[in-house]
């Protein structure tokens, strides 16, 4: 705990203003180190078991694994001093792509356990399809496991960094099986979703054609009501029953007993000149009523003067 400069007053050792009074609250140096050592512990991890370590421990108190040395190089340190200085992710990002890995045994070994002690599979899956500080890592864990490949001589040693990168890359690819199976199930969903919206789409446009066929179906209906009663004839009236382009050609004896069949009582035949291609007898025209064009729907009396002209 610490307390505010002015009132006095107790505050948490993350507090920037005091609670009481307002006034700012300045941490000394050995706090800021302390807060800073105390994120390094809890973001740093042993290789072996995975237990959060402090990112210097030579031995892992877990699994008693060595992990580094007491000593290590100019250059990782002043690595690992300017990463955990650093004011942003971003900046992070930029310090370990631009970091070129020692050539030595040792500094091979150091900085694959620090970068894989870094390494935080959660925070990768968290972020697997954004650019940040764990996609850096996981990339340098692969650019030093490669360089290991022709700096180390002794089959233990190479043994061992590849147990490490191992390790790494299994727990990548499972997080990122994992996203895909969660990326599947997402997509059968929305799949099953939009066919869901395509059927109901098509059950509505069905629905419009059903309905406007009932529609279209009641018109003509009574279309033909009121065209049925038309032609519906009453008890002094007739059917024709066949049009007159019918009787053309036909022998009047033949179309004078349609006639009569159909109900008419007035029925004359005449002859009307001859003609070279037509046989003798055969109907030229028929008149009901003087009218020479009729249909089979069409209604007369029953005394209508049928007319039947032939050729001679």
């Amino acid at each position: 705990m610490i307390y505010c400069s002015k009132c006095g007053k107790g505050l948490p050792d993350d507090a920037v203003f005091c609670s009481g009074c307002g006034t700012s609250v300045a941490h000394t140096d050995d706090h800021a180190k302390k807060k800073a050592d105390s994120i390094n512990k809890k973001n740093s991890r042993c290789p072996f078991c995975n237990a959060q370590i402090d990112s210097f421990s030579s031995i892992c108190p877990y699994c008693k694994e060595r992990i580094g040395r007491a000593e290590i190089s100019n250059e990782i340190r002043s690595f690992v001093n300017d990463y955990q200085s650093a004011s942003s992710e971003k900046e992070q990002i930029k310090l370990i792509k631009n970091f070129l890995i020692p050539n030595t045994r040792e500094d091979i070994f150091e900085f694959m356990l620090f970068a894989t002690s870094n390494f935080d599979a959660d925070y990768y899956a968290q972020h697997l399809y954004v650019e940040d500080v764990s996609d850096a890592w996981l990339a340098k864990v692969e650019q030093c496991y490669q360089k290991s490949k022709f700096v180390l001589t002794k089959p233990q040693d190479t043994q061992k960094i590849e147990n490490i990168y191992n390790k790494i890359i299994s727990d990548v690819e499972k997080i990122k099986a994992d996203e895909e199976e969660k990326i599947s199930n997402t997509n059968r969903i929305e799949k099953k979703k939009r066919q869901f919206s395509r059927n109901k789409v098509i059950l509505f446009n069905v629905a419009k054609i059903a309905v406007a066929l009932i529609v279209l179906g009641a018109l003509i209906f009574t279309v033909w009501l009121i065209v049925d009663k038309n032609c519906i004839p009453d008890e002094n009236e007739l059917k024709v029953g066949f049009p007159s382009s019918d009787l053309e050609d036909q022998q009047y004896t033949d179309v004078i007993g349609m006639f009569e069949r159909s109900g008419f009582t007035d029925i004359e035949a005449r002859e009307d000149g001859w003609n070279l291609f037509k046989k003798s007898g055969t109907v030229k025209s028929v008149t009901i009523n003087g009218n020479d064009d009729f249909s089979s729907f069409s209604i007369f009396p029953k005394d209508a003067k049928v007319i039947i002209y032939y050729y001679k």
